[in-house]
């Protein structure tokens, strides 16, 4: 079987259950969900099990004591209209987003930290809600969106979940200011905006493509995305037993490479598990979030893995990124070079506007240093692309993605024993 049969198998197999799925009445998929929830609140434990920085994201352990409730309250979205589902998603969106800073922050968060959610959601929705807004109205809205974050992390310096939001949150309006143009009425965009996918990690949606999916509002939108949070709690099951197995040693063990191996192939469970929170919380509140990752473990090129590991963002990145870079160079190296050193320059810049502190200076440069070599990745992603023709197979032979894997792992392991210690 090659690659891409392989692909096209899971493909299939998750088209049919979901076809099942959808098959049955509204009353045995309301049951169906009620059995899997207590599944569901047993299976959490199993995130704490798995000890690394990246999951200090709320897409995993800030979201965790509220996925569960996520998802049965998406039940009541079931049997509401259209409409009353659009003010159903702003409800939820923003009590969750109130329970989140209330249980994390450890005590009565600060009022900018109750109100950073609701406050992007309806800058957002009145500044990009014209289907054709000026470029005053989107500088007024960035500068605006820009200025509320800042001040929200100089009044919560101790939020870690905070910061590891990469203060990107008003790169989902960003996206959205494209978007406008084939949003129509205020419900479509309500929804878009105050979507709870948000509340698991910021989404940059993609462009729709020929068909305009996001318009697709029926029963079977909900049943993918149950079929979705259920493959993303089987993902983070068997991630967690190779954590346990592998990555759990002790540092002195000597077990480096085992380490690496196993912090490698729990990241590639990980990246498609919340990829798969994010779809499943959006199409189970009727927003038919495309696909955000695509089985990463079958990248056959350095490039293809970063494409599969975020499909949103490398959307994202060509549409209003690499297509505006073209008119200055047209060297992928050159472009790659950009983006290496634009990120961490970003968010180093971000972090120094919130805390202006001489003493801030280390952590700061440490930031960029950690962002830069992470970026620097892309850079060597895209040269071996472009240059070696043995990862130009596109799904046909086995051999490239065990060379890909083998030279992430090199790549991507040892940064990981840097930057993800147990």
């Amino acid at each position: 079987m090659r690659p891409e049969q392989c692909e096209a198998f899971l493909n299939r197999r998750e088209e049919q259950a979901v076809d099942w799925l959808s098959a049955r009445g509204r009353p045995l998929q309301l049951l169906i969900l009620i059995l899997l929830l207590p599944v569901f609140a047993f299976m959490t434990p199993v995130f704490y099990m798995i000890k690394m920085s990246i999951l200090h994201y709320p897409s995993i352990v800030a979201v965790l004591q509220l996925l569960v409730f996520l998802v049965a309250l998406s039940s009541v979205a079931l049997f509401l209209k259209p409409r009353l589902r659009a003010y159903y998603s702003v409800l939820i969106s923003v009590s969750g987003w109130v329970f989140l800073a209330v249980v994390h922050y450890g005590q009565w968060p600060p009022l900018p930290l109750l109100l950073l959610f609701p406050l992007v959601g309806i800058v957002t929705f009145v500044f990009l809600g014209p289907n054709r807004p000026s470029g005053r109205r989107a500088l007024c809205y960035f500068a605006i969106v820009i200025a509320i974050v800042i001040v929200t992390i100089r009044a919560v310096p101790h939020s870690s979940w905070l910061t590891y939001m990469k203060f990107n949150y008003y790169a989902v309006g960003m996206i959205g200011l494209a978007m406008t143009s084939f949003l129509k009425g205020v419900d479509e965009r309500l929804r878009f905006v105050f979507s709870p996918a948000h509340l698991a990690v910021p989404v940059v949606f993609p462009l729709p493509e020929g068909e305009n999916l996001y318009q697709r509002d029926d029963s079977r939108v909900w049943c993918s995305g149950l079929v979705q949070i259920v493959k993303g709690f089987l993902l983070v099951a068997v991630a967690a037993t190779i954590f346990s197995l592998s990555v759990a040693q002790s540092p002195e063990s000597g077990l480096g490479i085992v380490r690496a191996s196993g912090l490698y192939a729990v990241y590639l469970l990980i990246a498609p598990a919340v990829a798969n929170f994010i779809t499943g919380l959006g199409r189970l509140y009727f927003l038919n979030i495309p696909d955000c990752s695509n089985h990463l473990w079958l990248a056959s090129s350095p490039l293809d893995f970063f494409k599969r590991e975020n499909v949103h963002a490398y959307k994202f990145s060509i549409r209003f990124v690499y297509f505006n870079l073209l008119r200055f160079t047209r060297s992928p190296v050159v472009i790659a070079i950009i983006y290496t050193l634009l990120f961490p320059i970003y968010r180093s810049f971000l972090e120094l506007s919130a805390r202006p502190d001489p003493f801030a200076w280390e952590s700061i440069f440490s930031s960029f240093a950690t962002g830069l070599i992470l970026w620097s990745l892309l850079l060597a992603a895209i040269v071996l692309t472009y240059r070696v023709p043995f990862f130009r197979s596109e799904g046909q032979r086995w051999e490239p993605i065990v060379a890909t894997h083998t030279l992430m792992l090199l790549l991507f392991g040892v940064f990981a024993l840097w930057i993800f210690p147990s």
